[in-house]
């Protein structure tokens, strides 16, 4: 959302889709490509993410650990595509059931637009800050911290109905960095870590 702007990005048909404040229609674009996620608004281009996830039917084993690849692009307000460079890996836990599959991030792709210049993002489960310069289209920094792990606790499981069984990932900690805030010249890291 901007000051005068709501911008929608829907995965399928994978379009972006622009309202003014009060709900009315302004534009809709299709991207020359798929995109996966909307990460921030510049002034004439949307920074977008786009990601090599596995192919289902071809995994073999019953339970994997598998990694999606997120690569950044610039997409203009025609839809035309520039690639940047780089491409950031996340897990994602993968088990296949009878007649269903349960699936779900061990790592997230986060991150926070600072300066209307730097994409500021963490992809892995440790403390670590990659800078994006927009201007320069390149990583340029890397902020990393030795931070104590906390160990993973499901939420409270909702009450087991019966027939109904639960299965937890397996993940034995909390990613370090849970999400990221920028606001003026400032990163805000939400940690792991609850007092």
């Amino acid at each position: 959302m901007t000051a005068d702007k709501v911008i929608i990005h829907q995965r399928s048909p994978n379009k972006i889709v622009i309202l003014d404040r009060q709900g009315n229609f302004v534009q809709e674009f299709r991207p020359r490509e798929v995109t996966a996620r909307l990460l921030a608004n510049l002034q004439d281009k949307l920074l977008m993410a786009q990601h090599s996830f596995p192919q289902i039917d071809k995994i073999k084993k019953e339970e994997e650990i598998l990694e999606v690849r997120w690569n950044f692009c610039l997409v203009s307000r025609e839809g035309e595509i520039e690639k940047l460079e780089g491409s950031y890996p996340t897990l994602w836990f993968f088990k296949r059931l009878p007649m269903a599959v349960v699936a779900d991030y061990l790592t997230e792709m986060t991150g926070a637009l600072l300066k209307n210049r730097y994409f500021v993002f963490s992809h892995t489960e440790k403390y670590s800050l990659k800078i994006l310069d927009l201007n320069q289209r390149k990583l340029v920094k890397t902020i990393q911290r030795k931070y104590k792990k906390v160990r993973y606790q499901p939420d409270r499981p909702r009450d087991e109905r019966p027939g109904f069984k639960t299965l937890a990932v397996p993940r034995a900690y909390f990613n370090d960095i849970q999400k990221i805030i920028a606001r003026e010249d400032k990163i805000l890291v939400l940690t792991s870590t609850v007092d």
